[in-house]
């Protein structure tokens, strides 16, 4: 007959005895047991030894399989079992779990939102003051001097204040990254050329489904930040829906959003049509083993079998001033085989110039290294892109900021 036993987290630790029936002569019956679930062979005990043991299990089910030999030697090759339910402990469940991250990411997205609130506040008032203080240079030429040292000052206060923005993007990276343990190998070659980057990462998991995105902010405003914000803002709201869509439809939502939201501003009297972003999604399906990717004039490269294949997305970047009409973005589906690796980039790496002839690095080197490389551990091949580069533009000053994205399969 089954029987089954149900013990709490705390019961882990418990034996069974059993015995054979059969009297002949008892003292040469043997037995041999084995528990489901955490043994991986039989153990044989003589008729002295008439129990099993077991300790510290974890939460599961088990069952343990018994039978037994008469003085002959003649197994019963039936012989008997009992399933044994060990319940988790309650922080042991995947409710608990999951409801104890979102908690920890929800306290990280409001404190972000307070201080970059806290920050425009207070880059706002810090350039109303120095426009008072600059009107009153022009009225008294005689305090220039001081005036002008005020200025210096002021203008260094909104400078730390953009170092602040970018200390807190990369809290913000970090932080999500060690609670979102996503990718086991990969690499991020991130190499800003200003205080705060307009090249943005954005990783997040749910269940077995991985979302990355990357975004190059092509502005010319200071307003990078605020962009790759929402942009965040709007894929952690994304994240959390019930139903994923499709990469073409999220990038299409995510321009429309971006659009919406930056349609109406101007900078320098000059419109927002100034203003674009270059972008990549790829929605990766660890159950079907499948990647879903759509680009706004950014393209997937994908290695395997020692040969590169660009995965092309559309050509068109999002501009703020183009017809909405015009977001509708393809999705294209790859499929995922061990060891494929892939790579997302903005085009800052290929953008790079010699100090010799300034001439610019360009995709077709950039290919080439990728495939030199490929084989290399992840942490090898950025360290190996970022001596490249720096050996390539020598003493050039960054022409662009530079994200590289490589993930192995």
């Amino acid at each position: 007959n089954n029987y089954t036993i149900e013990l709490s987290y705390s019961q882990n630790f418990f034996s069974f005895e059993f015995v054979a029936l059969n009297f002949t002569s008892p003292e040469k019956n043997k037995y041999a047991y084995l528990l489901e679930g955490f043994d991986t062979d039989w153990h044989n005990v003589s008729s002295k030894q008439r129990y099993a043991s077991y300790t510290n299990l974890d939460p599961g089910e088990y069952v343990l399989h018994v039978k037994g030999s008469n003085n002959d030697g003649i197994w019963n090759e039936k012989g008997t079992e009992i399933k044994i339910i060990i319940k988790p402990a309650i922080w042991q469940t995947a409710f608990f779990q999951i409801i104890t991250l979102l908690i920890i990411i929800a306290s990280i997205y409001f404190f972000i939102r307070i201080r970059m609130k806290s920050i425009k506040l207070k880059k706002i008032e810090l350039d109303m003051l120095v426009n008072k203080q600059t009107e009153k240079i022009l009225a008294d030429k005689k305090s220039l001097s001081e005036q002008m040292q005020l200025i210096a000052f002021q203008r260094q206060e909104i400078n730390d204040s953009l170092i602040f923005a970018k200390q807190l993007q990369l809290t913000n990276y970090s932080s999500l990254n060690k609670n979102n343990k996503t990718l086991k190998d990969y690499f991020v070659y991130s190499k800003p050329k200003n205080e705060v980057s307009s090249d943005f990462y954005w990783i997040r998991r749910k269940d077995n489904t991985i979302i990355l995105t990357v975004i190059d902010c092509i502005s010319c405003t200071d307003d990078k930040f605020s962009a790759s914000k929402l942009a965040s803002s709007f894929l952690n709201n994304y994240v959390n829906k019930k139903d994923f869509e499709n990469t073409g439809k999220l990038l299409s939502n995510l321009a429309k959003t971006l659009y919406n939201t930056f349609k109406n501003q101007k900078y320098d009297n000059q419109s927002i049509l100034k203003v674009s972003i270059e972008t990549a999604i790829c929605i990766i399906d660890l159950d079907k083993n499948i990647i879903e990717f759509a680009g706004a004039n950014m393209p997937l490269y994908r290695i395997q079998n020692n040969k590169l294949s660009i995965v092309e997305g559309n050509t068109n970047a999002i501009t703020f001033g183009n017809d909405i009409s015009s977001y509708n973005f393809e999705t294209q589906e790859i499929k995922l085989v061990k060891g494929d690796i892939f790579y997302l980039f903005t085009d800052g790496y290929a953008k790079q110039t010699n100090q010799d002839d300034y001439s610019t690095f360009n995709y077709k080197r950039f290919r080439d290294l990728l495939l030199e490389i490929h084989e290399f551990p992840m942490d090898i091949q950025k360290n190996t892109l970022d001596k490249n580069i720096e050996n390539w533009r020598k003493n050039n000053e960054l022409s662009d900021d530079i994200l590289v994205i490589g993930v192995k399969i």
